[in-house]
C-alpha cells in the first residue's frame, strides 16, 4: 500500500474543459465527503489530499478516483494515528503558571499546476503543545513570487491567532504573548520586520499592514524555521515518503484507543 496519501511525483491535474471520464460522480463525491470529515476532525495529514480531490467534485477522472482510493489505503495503514491531548500538570504545579502558550506554523506552495497556478496556504496552531486547529486552502489570488505566496499563508495564520485570542479572552483564559508564528521564508520575515513598501510588495500592502500591526501590538512574532523542520509543509503540497513522515510525526501520535485495540487482538 502507498506510504503517502498522494503521489509527489505525479501531479493530480483537473481535466481539460472540466470534463471527467469517471462516470459514477455520486460515488466519488460520497468518498471524498467521507474522508473530508476525517481531515477536518482528526487527520490533518490528509487535508491537502482532500482539498485536491474536492477541486473536481463535478468532473472527476479515473485518475482522481484512484487517488481517492489511495487515500483510503493510506488511512487503513495508519489507522492507529490520531490527535493526542495532554496536560503537563507536573510543570504547572512546579511553576504555578497557568498562562496558556499558543504557537503556529505556516507554509505555502507557489505556482501549483494542480490549482491553476495558484498557491496553497497551510497552517497549524498548537495550544500548550496540543494541535487544535489547521488549514489547507487554495489561495484566492495568483501570487507573483514565493514570498508573496508565503505571506498569504502567514496572513491566514495571523487571522486565526487573532480569532483564538478573542475566544480565549471570552473564556477567561490567559495567553502568553507574543505568540510565535514559524515561517520558512526569510523574505517574509524581512518584510514583517521592516516598515514601508516597495515595488515588489505594494500590491499586497494591506496584508503586510495587518501582520505588522499585530507584531507592533505584541500579539505575534514571526520567527524563521528551516524547511525540513516545518510541520505545516504537509498541508501545502504532496510530499515524498520521508518528508511526509517527518511532518506527520510532529502532528499525530499513536492513540491510546488504538493501542488498546491492538492489545485486545493479541
Amino acid at each position: 500500500s502507498p506510504i503517502t496519501p498522494l503521489s509527489a511525483q505525479q501531479p493530480l491535474l483537473p481535466p481539460k474543459d472540466r470534463k471527467g471520464d469517471f462516470e459514477n460522480i455520486t460515488e466519488y463525491r460520497s468518498l471524498v465527503g467521507s474522508i473530508s470529515y476525517l481531515a477536518n476532525v482528526s487527520r490533518p495529514d490528509i487535508s491537502n489530499s482532500v482539498r485536491t480531490l474536492a477541486r473536481v467534485l463535478d468532473c472527476p477522472t479515473r485518475q482522481h478516483w484512484n487517488a481517492a482510493i489511495r487515500v483510503l489505503r493510506y488511512l487503513k495503514g495508519t489507522a492507529s494515528l490520531g490527535l493526542q491531548f495532554s496536560n503537563d500538570q507536573k510543570k504547572e504545579a512546579k511553576t504555578n503558571e497557568r498562562t496558556n502558550k499558543i504557537e503556529a506554523f505556516c507554509d505555502a506552495s507557489w505556482i501549483n499546476p494542480q490549482e491553476r497556478n495558484k498557491g496553497v496556504s497551510g497552517y497549524i496552531v498548537r495550544l500548550n503543545g496540543n494541535l487544535i486547529t489547521w488549514s489547507s486552502k487554495t489561495q484566492t489570488i495568483m501570487a507573483l513570487s514565493s514570498t508573496e505566496s508565503e505571506f498569504g499563508a502567514l496572513t491566514k495564520a495571523a487571522r486565526e491567532i487573532k480569532w483564538l485570542l478573542s475566544l480565549m479572552r471570552e473564556l477567561g483564559m490567559e495567553v502568553s504573548l507574543p505568540i510565535t508564528i514559524h515561517c520558512d521564508n526569510q523574505g517574509v520575515i524581512s518584510n514583517v520586520c521592516h516598515s514601508g513598501i516597495n515595488a515588489r510588495t505594494k500590491h499586497y500592502a494591506a496584508r503586510m499592514a495587518f501582520v505588522r500591526e499585530m507584531v507592533k501590538e505584541e500579539q505575534i512574532e514571526v520567527k524563521y524555521i528551516p524547511t525540513h523542520l516545518q510541520p505545516a509543509d504537509v498541508l501545502s503540497k504532496a510530499l515524498g515518503g520521508q518528508a511526509h513522515w517527518n511532518c506527520v510525526s510532529e502532528l499525530l501520535s499513536e492513540t491510546a484507543s488504538s493501542q488498546h485495540i491492538q492489545a485486545e487482538e493479541e
